[in-house]
């Protein structure tokens, strides 16, 4: 087994690419780690629509992973 972790950054991503085995990996081979703020959610949402509270859980977790350090994805001044 083999592990890389990135030690001075981070940064978010969709998709993984792993290339060079000699088979495919299995799916729970590749492990993405979580980092982010360790802030309490203070709100709560819960609507009758399933793509509203999804878009607010999106929203939460994008503001969890933007608050580590200085916000990012910001547009330029």
């Amino acid at each position: 087994m083999e592990e890389f972790t990135p030690q001075f950054t981070f940064h978010g991503f969709r998709y993984a690419e792993v290339t060079g085995l000699p088979t495919a990996p299995v799916k729970d081979a590749v492990t993405g780690l979580v980092y982010h703020t360790d802030a309490s959610f203070t709100a709560k949402l819960v609507t009758g629509s399933a793509m509203i509270n999804q878009l607010w859980s999106n929203i939460l977790w994008g503001q969890r992973s933007n608050f580590v350090g200085l916000p990012t994805g910001l547009p330029a001044a």
